[in-house]
């Protein structure tokens, strides 16, 4: 049985076809040709006959030969047929008619056509021997590049490999299945996604627009994608056609198209043990990737990357478990530094106030200077050790709001009832100013008091006398904003963005604080779902902002509840 050979490419190598069979040729073509060449033997006979005097039938033979060769055994015997019938009408007597009643007639046609035979029935053979070992070059050719394509792709797999095991971290993974993996296995685009509860994370993509590779919490296991549906299921998803992944899943089709019109796609679960720790898809331009040696390679490269996965996963997780508890030693290092200096100079004015005032002989005027003095280190104490605490709790998660509703109104006249006394101590004019004073918010009353108490002292502090600070609320966007505004020496843009961060000061010469307000008011404001921010400009004054979630009337309660609250960062 003759088959055809396409022309085909294999590992970038093209195959050339072996020659049309005699069948795939029509059937008056080789007819037709047999015909032709017999004719043209005839005037080759004829014309060797009378101009060199020379009579010989081998013209006919190859005319047998050839129609043989192009056309099959039925065009060479059609042939041969003809060739007995001109022998006969132009060199065996009588001449210029057929009659083939003689003896000798009859022998040298049955001579002509044996050799005829023999003649077509070689070439015939040789035809079919010569298309025969053609097909099983092209054959050998095809299995050798094949062959040669797996080695390449072991070889790379094997490179893969030996990167995964060296990787420390899922960023690492992740950048060897995009690089190393998606060349072992000839992909033109690939994603990796890491299981993180009900959600996959997207790891990192290649072959896609800039807005699939970014990192980002792409889908929940509830989606109906390939990725979701491969999890869910723990087994391969497998789309061997661009209409296949139509069909099945239109939303994801439309998302991310298709890198081509016969475009293969494959998504894999990552296992290790029991657990699915991600998954990893890939597209390929040819159907040929969805082969039974290239599935293989796929599966093998996704066992080798779901072990590596959950590997630096778990260094990822030490990692961050010892920067916090480098974070954590570093904070007892500095809130120990902090105790031992800043509570050491009142302490020692204290215990020197303690012995004067148990002079009998102290004036009455030095007695209550000297009590004044106390009193003052004792806040001063007081407060630190309460900026402490609270630095304390937010570190350790324990931060707790004690929520009720209030009026902007009656948060701004609190704050200022309360700054008042500071401001005309230094006398700096304090004004305050609020729309929508009768919206209600949801606070912890002493914290809110807390934080605006914190920016309105600063602002006071670093304010010269005859200076100004301005308290304002109002609601922009839906959420209640409160700005805090001085006319102070203002802060210089490099130090802007640490002005929220713990044991911060702005001129380490200043020891009028340790540096924890401002990090305790972030958290507060973090806490109750709002931020914070600072302008400022150097001679002209700072200005603190921050805002508050505006609730919905069914969000406000009848009564107050505590709820725990977020760990500063």
């Amino acid at each position: 049985m003759e088959h055809r050979h396409d022309r085909s490419t294999v590992a970038g190598q093209t195959i050339a076809p072996t020659p049309t069979a005699i069948r795939d040729r029509p059937w008056f073509a080789r007819y037709g040709g047999a015909f032709v060449l017999t004719l043209v033997a005839w005037g080759v006979a004829i014309a060797l006959g009378n101009g060199l005097s020379v009579r010989t039938h081998l013209p006919f033979a190859a005319a047998v030969a050839v129609a043989t060769w192009f056309g099959g055994a039925g065009p060479g015997l059609l042939s041969a047929t003809l060739s007995v019938l001109a022998i006969d009408f132009s060199f065996l007597p009588p001449l210029g008619s057929i009659e083939l009643t003689h003896f000798e007639e009859l022998v040298d046609s049955l001579v002509f056509l044996v050799v005829a035979s023999t003649i077509g029935a070689t070439t015939a053979a040789l035809r079919h021997a010569r298309e025969l070992a053609e097909r099983r070059a092209a054959d050998i050719s095809v299995a050798h590049a094949a062959a040669e394509r797996l080695a390449m792709q072991a070889q790379r797999l094997l490179e893969v490999t030996t990167a995964l095991a060296e990787a420390s971290s899922v960023d690492e993974v992740a950048n060897v299945i995009l690089t190393k993996g998606v060349q072992a296995v000839e992909a033109t685009r690939a994603f990796v996604m890491l299981v993180d509860g009900d959600h996959v994370e997207r790891l990192g993509a290649t072959g896609y627009g800039d807005d699939m590779r970014e990192r980002t919490r792409l889908t929940s296991l509830t989606d109906d994608g390939p990725v979701a549906e491969a999890i869910q299921t723990r087994s391969a998803i497998w789309l061997s056609t661009v209409e296949e992944f139509r069909q099945r899943y239109p939303r994801v089709f439309e998302r991310v198209g298709t890198v081509s019109d016969r475009q293969a796609h494959v998504v894999v679960p990552l296992h290790y043990g029991s657990e699915v720790v991600g998954a990893m898809g890939m597209s390929f331009s040819e159907p040929s990737a969805a082969g039974a040696a290239d599935r293989a390679f796929t599966l093998l490269l996704a066992q080798a990357a779901a072990p590596a996965l959950q590997r630096a996963r778990g260094y990822d997780a030490e990692r961050a478990r010892r920067r916090d508890a480098e974070l954590t030693a570093r904070a007892r290092e500095q809130v120990l530094g902090v105790v031992a200096h800043d509570l050491r100079n009142p302490l020692h004015l204290v215990m020197a106030t303690a012995e004067m005032l148990g002079e009998p002989a102290l004036e009455p005027e030095r007695r209550r200077e000297l009590l004044a003095m106390t009193t003052r280190a004792l806040g001063q104490m007081r407060r630190l050790v309460s900026d402490l605490l609270d630095a304390v709790r937010i570190q350790t998660g324990r931060l707790t709001l004690d929520l009720e509703p209030l009026t902007i109104g009656g948060i701004v006249d609190q704050a200022e009832e309360m700054a008042r006394p500071l401001a005309a101590e230094r006398s700096v004019t304090l004004e305050s100013s609020g729309a929508d004073r009768a919206t209600r918010l949801l606070v912890d009353r002493a914290r809110i008091q807390q934080v605006l108490g914190n920016l309105l002292g600063n602002a006071i502090k670093f304010t010269k006398p005859g200076g100004r600070v301005a308290l304002e609320a109002s609601i922009e966007n839906g959420a209640a904003s409160f700005r805090v505004r001085d006319t102070g020496p203002g802060i210089p843009p490099e130090r802007l963005p640490h002005v929220f961060e713990q044991f911060w000061q702005g001129d380490s010469k200043d020891r009028r604080g340790v540096g924890l307000g401002l990090a305790i008011v972030k958290a507060i404001v973090e806490a109750h779902r709002g931020s914070i921010a600072v302008e400022s400009r150097v001679g002209e004054g700072s200005t603190f902002s921050f805002t508050l979630p505006v609730p919905v009337p069914d969000e406000l309660p009848a009564e107050s509840s505590a709820h725990p609250e977020l760990q500063l960062r």
